[in-house]
Order: structure tokens, then C-alpha cells, then sequence
């Protein structure tokens, strides 16, 4: 008789005790779990840092392999105008040559006519 609730006593203590332990479990594993989110968090954040410093990276490599290119082909134009002005300026000056010549033919004709 005295035995029955001795183990009922005892079956509630160690229910409770496995009780307390799975709590236990659980609250380590809710740990564990927002340890492994706080790492994934820190390692996407490094990775996001990593790729905009390459991103910026290969902006500046591209935007300054046009960039030059830019500038060649300005230079280029540039040189292309000034060389047609040149080439314009020196037909302009043949041109004025020439009338002056036909100018002086044309007197000297006109002298030995008249």
C-alpha cells in the first residue's frame, strides 16, 4: 500500500526531470539554431560587401576602358578637322593665287589689245 503512491511520487519527479531536460534540449537547440542564423547573416552581409567592392571594381575598369576610348576617338576628330582646315585654308590660298593670275592674264590682254 505504501508502495503505489511511493511510485507514483517517483513517476511524477522523474517525469518532471524529463520534462525539465527536454526543455532543456529545446532552449540549446533554439540557440544553436539562432547561432546558425546569426552566422548566415554575418556571411551574406561579408559576401554583399565583397560583391559591390568587385562590382565597383570592374565600373571602374569598364567606365574607364571607354572613357578612353572616348577620348581617342575625340582626338582623333580633332585632328581630322584641324587637318581639313588646314587643307581648306591652303586651297582657299591656291585659289586666291589663281585669280590673281587670271587677273593679270586678263590685263595683260587687255594691254596688248587695246
Amino acid at each position: 500500500m505504501f508502495l503505489g503512491p511511493v511510485l507514483a511520487v517517483v513517476g511524477a519527479g522523474l517525469d518532471a526531470h524529463s520534462m525539465q531536460k527536454e526543455a532543456e534540449r529545446q532552449s540549446k537547440m533554439a540557440e544553436a539554431r539562432q547561432e546558425i542564423t546569426s552566422q548566415f547573416i554575418v556571411i551574406a552581409k561579408n559576401l554583399e560587401h565583397q560583391i559591390e567592392k568587385l562590382l565597383g571594381e570592374v565600373e571602374l575598369q569598364v567606365y574607364g576602358e571607354i572613357d578612353k576610348q572616348i577620348a581617342t576617338a575625340r582626338q582623333q576628330e580633332e585632328n581630322a578637322i584641324a587637318a581639313s582646315n588646314t587643307g581648306v585654308r591652303q586651297l582657299a590660298e591656291i585659289r586666291k593665287d589663281f585669280e590673281l593670275i587670271l587677273r593679270y592674264i586678263s590685263q595683260a590682254v587687255k594691254s596688248s589689245v587695246a
